[in-house]
């Protein structure tokens, strides 16, 4: 297996006249086998994913089969570190509320650790899927989520909140939590010495019940994509409209210039409408897209049977889709900048709803 050792920044917005925001940064101290970044509706190519690179904020990270990566993030909690399994998607994002900052790791797929330094009184962190958001509270702790939706939350150190809509658990030593595709957690006893034991027996049968499984989860996932991408064209088309807009926000922030805030207010009310739309059908549409993409690469390595006929109507989309997705969240953040100098330099009410 080849290795590579990368350092990734993540960076800061640099906002002339507005006061300094604290996106998520870290750097990867170690990585190995493949890993796949996503910017801007574009997919950086492989010699670029190398020592140095800038890691952005709405970055879709993807560790292949043979995919790992080490992350010592610096925001929040410096000095956490984030371990990232094979088989995993995720994105890093922030929402402001109340002059409290919550970083995001929005996962999609597969599996990832989190070894959580000490946090100040206005920073948090959670890690979030469609169904159930983990709250970290200064912890060492690990979430898997099956391809078939299942979520287990262990903890080695600490309390970790598992959340639904309708209750909130805890994975703590000694007790960990899980989720049965969207369903309310529930907790199991495992001891700390066998966790390692209990996560391996957990995914193995996780991927023995994909051999029948797996059809069943391919045809519920291509029928819900039939439904979702009508939503998602639909939303896409609205923002689209708005590209020159922001592309100009774009070159605004490069330059570090300042539009007025009379500007700025306007060209928020042009967006907003067309942000809200996305914003309620990009998760669904990232939650399909990504499990088909890994329901297609089980079938491929003959975890369950299948035919590549399958995900034909999924295919002829996926690589144009993929980099729309990829745009539109490049979009939803560049909004959150123009909200931002709408605001003088705070976020507005109305953004802040929109983050949640």
């Amino acid at each position: 297996m080849m290795k590579r050792i990368s350092i990734f920044l993540l960076t800061i917005f640099s906002l002339a006249g507005l006061a300094a925001q604290s996106d998520i940064k870290g750097e990867i101290i170690y990585l190995e086998g493949e890993v796949n970044i996503s910017r801007k509706g574009e997919m950086l190519p492989f010699n670029e994913v190398d020592m140095g690179l800038l890691l952005e904020e709405e970055d879709v990270i993807k560790t292949g089969f043979d995919g790992y990566m080490e992350i010592e993030l610096t925001y929040p909690g410096q000095g956490s570190l984030l371990k990232v399994q094979p088989d995993t998607v995720f994105y890093f994002d922030k929402r402001e509320n109340s002059g409290r900052s919550t970083a995001r790791v929005n996962l999609l797929g597969g599996s990832i650790g989190l070894k959580v330094s000490k946090l100040t009184s206005n920073e948090s962190m959670n890690v979030e899927t469609q169904s159930a958001v983990m709250g970290i509270r200064g912890t060492e702790f690990d979430v898997n989520r099956a391809v078939t939706g299942e979520i287990l939350v262990t903890c080695d150190e600490g309390k970790v909140s598992c959340a639904t809509p309708a209750m909130e658990t805890f994975s703590l030593p000694g007790t960990v939590c899980l989720q049965d595709d969207g369903k309310d957690f529930v907790n199991d006893n495992v001891s700390v010495a066998d966790l390692d034991n209990y996560r391996n027996r957990w995914w193995s049968a996780r991927m023995e019940a994909l051999t029948t499984l797996g059809p069943l989860s391919v045809e519920y996932y291509t029928g819900r994509f039939d439904s979702q991408i009508i939503l998602f064209d639909s939303a896409w088309d609205e923002l689209e409209d708005n590209d020159m807009l922001f592309k100009e926000y774009e070159s605004i922030l490069a330059d570090g210039s300042t539009p007025s805030r009379a500007k700025a207010t306007r060209d928020k009310m042009t967006l907003t409408s067309s942000v809200i739309k996305m914003r309620s059908a990009l998760p669904l549409m990232e939650e399909v897209f990504y499990t088909l993409q890994l329901l297609k690469e089980y079938q491929s390595r003959n975890v369950f049977d299948g035919d590549s006929r399958d995900f034909r109507e999924f295919s002829k989309r996926e690589a144009s889709l993929e980099s729309r997705l990829v745009q539109a969240r490049y979009y939803l953040s560049l909004y959150g900048k123009v909200s931002a100098f709408a605001a003088g330099g705070n976020n507005s009410t109305l953004n802040s709803m929109l983050s949640n």
